[in-house]
Formats: C-alpha cells, sequence, structure tokens
C-alpha cells in the first residue's frame, strides 16, 4: 500500500505543472506509457477517455515489446506523435525514430520530453536513411505498406533481431521462409489488419 507521504510526492509530481511549462501527466496516461503502477485510488479528471486512448502505445507492441533483445538498439519507422517510441525507451530500450513529417517529430519529441526519456529523433525518408547493416536488435512500424522495403529492413537487423510489423500485408506469404514469432489478425472490411513479429536467423 503506498504510504500518504509518497503518494503526495507523486501527485505532486504528476499534477503540478513544472518550473519548464510542461503539462501535469495524469495517473493514467503515466501508467499507460511508461508501466509504472500509480494507486488504484488515484484518478485525474482533466483527461478524457479519447485522450487515454490516443496516448496508449499500440496493443500488439504492448503485449509483445519482450520479444526485442533486453536493452536493444530500436528502430521506430513512421513514429507519428512517438508514443510507441516513448513506451520502449520507459522500458529501458534505445529508441531512435525516424519520420519524414515534421509535425510528427515536434509532437513525438514533446511526448518524450513529458515523459522524460531521450529519444533520438531523424527528420528524413527512410528512403534515404541506412543505419548500416546489422545495427539494429529491432525495428518497429505500424501501419506499413512498404513491402519493396522488407529485404532493406532485415539487412538492417542484427542475427536473432525482430521486425515488428502492423498494416495491411500479406505477411505469412511475404515472410514464409523466415522465423515467425507472433501473427494476429483483426479488423474487417477495408479497417482488416495484420500484426507480425519475424525474427533474423
Amino acid at each position: 500500500m503506498m504510504s500518504y507521504r509518497l503518494f503526495a510526492i507523486v501527485c505532486f509530481l504528476l499534477i503540478t505543472p513544472d518550473m519548464y511549462g510542461r503539462d501535469p501527466i495524469s495517473g493514467d496516461r503515466y501508467e499507460l506509457l511508461s508501466g509504472v503502477k500509480i494507486d488504484d485510488g488515484y484518478k485525474y479528471s482533466g483527461i478524457t477517455d479519447g485522450d487515454l486512448k490516443r496516448s496508449a502505445p499500440a496493443k500488439f507492441l504492448a503485449e509483445s515489446y519482450y520479444h526485442i533483445p533486453k536493452g536493444g538498439k530500436i528502430l521506430d519507422i513512421s513514429l507519428r506523435d512517438g508514443k510507441n517510441a516513448v513506451f520502449l525507451s520507459r522500458k529501458g530500450f534505445n529508441v531512435s525514430g525516424l519520420d519524414i513529417s515534421s509535425e510528427s517529430i515536434k509532437k513525438a519529441t514533446a511526448l518524450a520530453f513529458e515523459f522524460g526519456v531521450d529519444i533520438n529523433f531523424i527528420q528524413k525518408s527512410v528512403y534515404k536513411f541506412d543505419p548500416g547493416k546489422k545495427s539494429l536488435d529491432a525495428i518497429i512500424c505500424f501501419y506499413f505498406e512498404r513491402m519493396d522495403l522488407i529485404p532493406r529492413l532485415m539487412s538492417w537487423l542484427k542475427p536473432g533481431g525482430v521486425l515488428i510489423l502492423e498494416g495491411r500485408g500479406e505477411w505469412l506469404k511475404l515472410f514464409k521462409d523466415h522465423r515467425i514469432v507472433k501473427y494476429e489478425e483483426s479488423g474487417i472490411g477495408e479497417k482488416n489488419r495484420s500484426s507480425i513479429i519475424v525474427k533474423k536467423r
């Protein structure tokens, strides 16, 4: 049971805007991205259910990140608002986020600052980016549709590294010659998508 003194400190840190002008982090929002459990009785009314949903990492990633080598070097491609990158950074991974959009980089940077994590953000097209062969422990990309990039992405992974993808693609056929660690399908019709984790041999 959390002591009153510790609870008061947590409330002060999470509810009170700091000297740098950051918005307060709600208990629910903090727990979603950090994995740090806040006292069950603590609720913050200044954030909506919709906000909480948008703040959470991708469900498939949150349930599967343990397949990534511990403390590994990760590249998040098309990071959007950065919630997946921040989630992984909070878990102790060395994360870089790649996106061609300056707006995405701006949002992701703000989220990383809010949660106090250090992420290397890179504004560049994935077609013009090259971290080097066998340099990464994991690559993640959600709503991925660039099938022509698969061979290149696999070349960036170290042996034993994992590729985590989610989007509309015939993953099982595409990766028939690779080791598939996990595969899921969800949604119906145009909203149908599949998620996969592939491990490099």
